[in-house]
C-alpha cells in the first residue's frame, strides 16, 4: 500500500479548513439576516392588526355612544312635550272666554321686588288700528299670516346660534304670550321647548284676535305696569285712543325692554327699527302717506334731541314746538276684527 506523503496530508487539511471558513463566513450573516427579517414580519403584522382592532372598537363605541345620547335626549324631549301638552291644554283652552287674574311674569316680577303698580284691560275692538298694528309690525309682522311660528325668524335664530350670537331671540306673539302667561324669562333649553309647545296650543285653541287681545292686555309696558292702557297712561298720560302716531310707535317699541321706558326705542341701537315702523304702518294702510313721512321725521328729530342730552319727554315737547302739535291717531279707525281682520298685514299696498 502506497504511503501518502506527510506534506500532501497537511496541504489537504489546510485547504479543507479554508473552505470551511469561507463557507461559514459567507453563509453565516445571510442566514442570520434572513432569520431576523422572517421574525420581524409577523411582529409588524400583529401590531397593525392590533391597531386596526383598537380603532374599530373605538369607532363602534363612538357610534353606540352617539346613538345612546340621541335616544336619551329624544326621550327627554318627548317626555317634556307630553307633560307640557297635558298640563297646560286645559289652561290654554280656558282663555277663549276668560282672563287670568295674574300671570307667571307678574308673579316673577313681584318676587323680584316689582309688584303690580298699574293694570287695565281694554277690549281689542276699542283700540285704534294704528296702536294695535304698531305692536304687530314691531313684534311679529307676519302674525296674521303665520301659524304658531314665523319660520323665517326661526331660521334666522338658528343661523345666529350657529355663530354664537345669543343677543336676541325670535319669539313671535304666540310664543311671547305663552311665556308671559305660564313660564318665565329664564333662558334655558327646557323653557324654550315648553314655549314652543305652548305656542302651538295657543295657536290651535285661540283665534288671532283673541291672542292679540290677551297679549296687549297681559304683557309688561314698564316696571309694574301691565297692559297697553296702563302703559299708555304711564308713558304719555293719555289713553290709547288719545295717542299721536309718534306716541303709538314709541309705545309699541318699548316692549323689548319695558324697564327702560322711552329711552329704548330712541336709543341708537333701536332707532332705525322705530323709524321703519312708520313705513310699515303705511304698508298696512293704518297710516296714509303724509302721516307716515311726518311721523318718521318726528321720530328722527326726537332721537337727535335725546342724543344731545334731553329726556324723551322733553324731546317730544321740543319737537311739538318746532313742528307743531301732532294730531291723534284716527279715532274712527279702530281695530275691529270682524270688519278688518287683516288690518295689520304688511303688504296691503302691494309692497313689503
Amino acid at each position: 500500500m502506497p504511503t501518502v506523503p506527510q506534506s500532501e496530508i497537511e496541504s489537504a487539511t489546510a485547504t479543507g479548513a479554508a473552505v470551511g471558513y469561507l463557507t461559514s463566513s459567507a453563509s453565516g450573516p445571510f442566514t442570520a439576516g434572513t432569520e431576523a427579517v422572517s421574525s420581524s414580519q409577523p411582529a409588524a403584522a400583529r401590531t397593525a392588526k392590533a391597531r386596526n382592532r383598537a380603532m374599530t372598537r373605538a369607532l363602534r363605541w363612538a357610534i353606540f355612544g352617539g346613538i345612546g345620547t340621541l335616544l336619551i335626549i329624544g326621550s327627554f324631549v318627548l317626555l317634556e312635550v307630553t307633560r307640557t301638552w297635558v298640563r297646560y291644554r286645559p289652561l290654554v283652552a280656558a282663555l277663549t272666554d276668560s282672563t287670568p287674574d295674574i300671570t307667571a311674569y307678574m308673579v316673577r316680577r313681584a318676587s323680584e321686588g316689582t309688584p303690580i303698580a298699574a293694570r287695565a284691560w281694554v277690549p281689542l275692538d276699542s283700540l285704534p288700528a294704528a296702536v294695535v298694528c304698531a305692536v304687530v309690525v314691531s313684534e311679529n309682522a307676519n302674525f296674521f299670516l303665520q301659524g304658531a311660528l314665523d319660520w323665517s325668524n326661526q331660521r334666522d335664530l338658528l343661523s345666529r346660534l350657529l355663530r354664537g350670537d345669543l343677543s336676541r331671540g325670535a319669539s313671535g306673539i304666540p310664543q311671547q304670550l305663552a311665556r308671559n302667561l305660564f313660564l318665565s324669562p329664564d333662558r334655558t333649553v327646557r323653557r324654550k321647548l315648553r314655549e314652543y309647545v305652548l305656542a302651538f296650543q295657543v295657536s290651535a285653541l285661540l283665534t288671532k284676535p283673541r291672542q292679540l287681545e290677551l297679549y296687549l292686555n297681559m304683557i309688561e309696558w314698564g316696571d309694574g305696569t301691565w297692559g297697553v292702557a296702563a302703559g299708555s297712561q304711564a308713558l304719555f298720560g293719555r289713553t290709547p285712543d288719545q295717542l299721536t302716531p309718534t306716541e303709538s310707535i314709541l309705545l309699541a317699541n318699548v316692549l323689548p325692554a319695558p324697564s327702560r321706558g322711552l329711552s329704548f326705542p330712541l336709543s341708537p341701537k333701536r332707532r332705525a327699527k322705530t323709524v321703519r315702523v312708520a313705513e310699515m304702518l303705511w304698508r298696512t294702510t293704518a297710516f296714509d302717506d303724509i302721516t307716515s313721512s311726518a311721523t318718521a321725521a318726528r321720530i328722527r328729530r326726537v332721537s337727535r334731541l335725546v342724543d344731545r342730552g334731553l329726556r324723551p319727554d322733553e324731546a317730544l315737547a321740543a319737537v311739538a314746538n318746532e313742528m307743531g302739535p301732532e294730531p291723534t291717531v284716527d279715532p274712527g279707525l279702530l281695530f275691529d276684527p270682524p270688519a278688518r281682520p287683516i288690518e295689520c298685514l304688511p303688504d296691503r299696498r302691494g309692497v313689503r
